[in-house]
């Protein structure tokens, strides 16, 4: 069973998480965007967009699966192949974001934060599950 400090402490971490997130997205009134100006603007990239999600859409099935492999205790490599598909989608969100941010006029410090804001709740994610996995449910 687990402990009722580790259990406290993840809930603890989850209403920080929680707490940040809803302040970075109401504390500053953000530019609006509109979708005309967005659609025109993929519009003129010839389909980029289309091969980003399908790229992304990949990538998660590829995690998915070495995920469900390692569950199911397939082999000894596949927990290196779960490895490599969980970085590789964390690598292309933040790299996603980054080029996001830079997409939208955001100057280079800009989007380099944003882009660590996504490394912290992904690192925030992995230790919550960590906590869960192994003193938790």
């Amino acid at each position: 069973m687990a402990s009722s400090t580790l259990l406290a402490s993840s809930v603890v971490m989850a209403l920080i998480a929680v707490t940040i997130g809803f302040a970075v997205v109401t504390g500053r009134p953000w530019k609006r965007y509109s979708l005309h100006a967005l659609g025109t603007r993929a519009r003129d990239r010839g389909g980029e967009a289309t091969a980003w999600v399908a790229g992304f859409v990949l990538l998660a099935l590829v995690a998915i699966g070495g995920t469900i492999a390692v569950l199911g205790g397939a082999g000894p490599g596949t927990l290196v192949v779960g490895a490599a598909a969980g970085l590789t989608l964390a690598a292309f969100a933040i790299g996603g974001t980054y080029a996001a941010g830079r997409s939208r006029g955001h100057p280079h410090s800009h989007a380099v934060g944003e882009a660590l804001a996504v490394l912290g709740g992904l690192v925030v994610l992995a230790i919550a599950a960590n906590l869960l996995t192994q003193f938790g449910a």
